[in-house]
């Protein structure tokens, strides 16, 4: 008995692999670094949600069968 190789599944999406930019660090004033403060955290905060979907996505794999070696 014989068995084809199945294609590899993609387990995680290019579009969720994609680098997070930074915000341009155009701080002149003192009174920029707020802006910047909380540009930054949206930055994380965008990486995070990325990372939260890849986990998801590899436990939805992993409890179909579908992810692994």
């Amino acid at each position: 008995m014989r068995f084809e190789k199945a294609p590899p599944i993609e387990a995680v999406p290019t579009a969720l692999l994609q680098p997070s930019a930074a915000p341009p660090f155009n701080v002149l004033h003192w009174g920029d670094y707020p802006i910047y403060v909380e540009q930054l955290h949206l930055a994380l905060k965008r990486c995070n949600a990325d990372k939260a979907a890849i986990a998801a996505l590899l436990n939805i794999k992993t409890r179909m069968g579908l992810g692994g070696q």
